[in-house]
């Protein structure tokens, strides 16, 4: 169940900007569907019109930090539907509390809160190519 370390912290960080990145998504996404451009192609001779529809639905869909994005938030949030490690997230990355008020509030002890993060960062490590 050991990751390396790198990864431990890599997924660490992710966590604690799990709110962040959903802003981060919800604004490129934003930014595609409310560009609006004239005309295909730029300046195109013709005066054609775009199917600027069907141009947004290309770029939400191959965007690789929309990708990246979505692909991030939904392996952490699968994991996150377990209650055990929805606390862990909202008392030690979402609010930011030490491992001891964590423990203090779920009622249970600290080696206990350890093992629980550790499984809760290999879940995510695994389901997002990193773990073994």
């Amino acid at each position: 169940m050991k990751i390396p370390s790198a990864t431990f912290r890599w997924v660490e960080y992710e966590l604690y900007n799990l709110e962040k990145h959903k802003k981060e998504l919800k604004l490129l996404k934003e930014e595609i569907l409310l560009h609006t451009p004239d005309r295909l192609g730029g300046g195109n001779v013709s005066g054609v019109i775009s199917d600027q529809t069907g141009d947004k639905v290309v770029r939400l869909m191959s965007d690789p930090r929309i990708n990246n994005l979505e692909n991030k938030i939904r392996v952490i949030e699968g994991v996150l539907r377990r209650k055990v490690f929805r606390d862990i997230y909202e008392l030690k990355y979402k609010e930011g509390l030490s491992v001891e008020e964590c423990c203090k509030r779920m009622g249970i002890e600290k080696g206990m809160f350890k093992l629980l993060r550790e499984i809760l960062i290999c879940k995510i490590a695994k389901n997002l190519g990193e773990g073994s």
